[in-house]
């Protein structure tokens, strides 16, 4: 898999469960975090999307485990794009989770879509994020 965008993670004591790894919630937090910056690295701050008044909305969030994260490790965070509507207002991100080795500890798929904060309605995004999107597009292999 070709990689477009990743970022370090570590796990903090407020990412745990009770069981001592890394809590679901805290998975769909940390995909989002590294959506956001890079975003923010490409031009497009959070203080772009508040200006603009619009931002993602998401429909599904789905992680697929495979190890446990505990306190402290610092993973590494993938993102990149698997489907894309031709106006980049609809879209399937996916983050996935690499420990040390690149060995694959999850995968957050996330159908999504940009939502103006106005009018209450789903939009295509500005030029700019739309071409981001595009930048990171990579085809879901056939049949998923």
């Amino acid at each position: 898999m070709d990689i477009l965008y990743a970022q370090p993670y570590t796990v903090r004591w407020s990412d745990l469960d009770a069981n001592g790894h890394m809590k679901n919630t805290a998975y769909i937090e940390c995909g989002l975090q590294v959506r956001l910056a890079f975003f923010a690295a490409n031009g497009f701050p959070f203080s772009e999307f508040q200006k603009q008044q619009f931002g993602p909305v998401m429909f599904r969030d789905e992680i697929a485990y495979f190890k446990e994260i505990r306190m402290l490790e610092t993973i590494r965070v993938t993102f990149h794009c698997t489907r894309l509507s031709e106006d980049a207002g609809r879209y399937t991100v996916v983050n996935t989770l690499l420990k040390e080795g690149d060995v694959k500890v999850a995968e957050i798929t996330t159908d999504g879509a940009w939502f103006d904060l106005k009018t209450r309605k789903l939009i295509a995004p500005p030029d700019r994020l739309r071409d981001l999107m595009r930048m990171i597009y990579i085809a879901a292999p056939a049949g998923e």
